[in-house]
């Protein structure tokens, strides 16, 4: 207690002060380790993100055929239907 009394007689602050700015640094240590929790629960979830098995591209060969033949049936039809106009 010899320590604390140099500080309060050195410093000029008073025992409530160190209290408050104590009380200030617990409530700072406990929000620091929250954080690090929080860290350590987002740092789990994007590994198991990053480890997961990704789906194929939504854009496979096959898909881009068949597309690109619907397409072609699609002008082939339209072409056929329009006539010119004959007067």
């Amino acid at each position: 207690m010899s320590a604390q009394m140099e500080i309060d007689s050195g410093s000029g602050i008073s025992p409530a002060m160190i209290q408050q700015i104590t009380d200030q640094i617990l409530v700072h240590q406990n929000e620091l380790q929250q954080l690090r929790e929080e860290k350590a629960a987002m740092q789990q979830q994007l590994s198991n993100l990053m480890s997961a098995p990704q789906p194929p591209p939504a854009s496979t060969p096959a898909v881009s055929v068949v597309l690109r033949l619907l397409g072609d049936i699609a002008n082939t039809d339209s072409s056929r239907l329009a006539r010119p106009d004959r007067r």
